[in-house]
C-alpha cells in the first residue's frame, strides 16, 4: 500500500504515515478516490480483488484485476481462503506474489522453506498453486522491468486466475534499507 499511497498523490503527506492525524498504513476509502477498499490487514488484497473481479464478471464488464500480495501475507488464512475461492470459481483475476523473504520480520514455515526452494526450481509452488487451480508463471526478477512489462503482457492473454511469482530485494536501492530490512 505504501507504494501506492506516494503513485497517488501522497507523497508529501508520506512522512505522517501512521501517525495521529496522519495518513494511514492501510487503503483507506476516506482518504483517497484512488483506494479501491478500506483495510486493516495485509492479507485482504485477493479476496477484496476477487469480489471486485466478480462483480465485473457478473455485470459483463471487462476489467483487468490484479492483487498483489506478499510472501509473508499470503501464508494467511484469509489469503488462503481467496486463493481457495479463486481457483473454484475461475475468475479472470492475477495475482502477482511479491517474494523478497521478508515481512515486517523475516518469514518463517512450510510456504515460506517452498518459496526459498523455488528461487532454484519452480515445481513443488506450480503444483500447489495449479492443485488450487489457478495457473503459476515464475518466478521472474521483480526488478527486472522489461522482463516484468513483458511477462504481464503475456499474462492479460491468459484467461482464468494466475498467479505470477516475482522475486524482489526488500528495500533495493535504498542502502539503508537493503542493510535492515526490518
Amino acid at each position: 500500500a505504501y507504494g501506492h499511497k506516494i503513485l497517488t498523490g501522497r507523497k508529501k503527506q508520506f512522512h505522517t504515515n501512521r501517525q495521529l492525524n496522519g495518513i494511514s498504513g492501510f487503503p483507506s476509502r476516506k482518504e483517497s478516490k484512488y483506494d479501491a477498499f478500506g483495510t486493516g490487514h495485509s492479507s485482504t488484497s485477493i479476496s477484496a480483488c476477487l469480489g471486485m473481479a466478480m462483480a465485473a464478471q457478473l455485470q459483463n464488464k471487462t476489467k483487468e484485476h490484479v492483487a498483489i500480495i506478499g510472501d509473508a501475507s499470503i501464508v494467511s488464512g484469509m489469503a488462503m481462503e481467496a486463493l481457495n475461492h479463486l481457483g473454484a470459481t475461475q475468475t479472470d483475476m492475477l495475482v502477482i506474489l511479491n517474494d523478497n523473504e521478508i515481512g515486517i520480520d523475516p518469514s518463517v514455515g512450510a510456504l515460506k522453506n517452498a518459496f526459498a526452494k523455488a528461487h532454484a526450481s519452480q515445481e513443488t509452488l506450480s503444483q500447489f498453486f495449479e492443485a488450487l487451480g489457478i495457473q503459476y508463471f515464475g518466478p521472474i526478477d521483480g526488478h527486472d522491468l522489461s522482463v516484468l512489462l513483458k511477462t504481464l503482457g503475456k499474462l492479460k492473454k491468459h484467461p482464468g486466475p494466475k498467479l505470477l511469482h516475482v522475486l524482489t530485494t526488500k528495500g533495493k536501492g535504498l542502502k539503508q534499507a537493503e542493510e535492515n530490512q526490518v
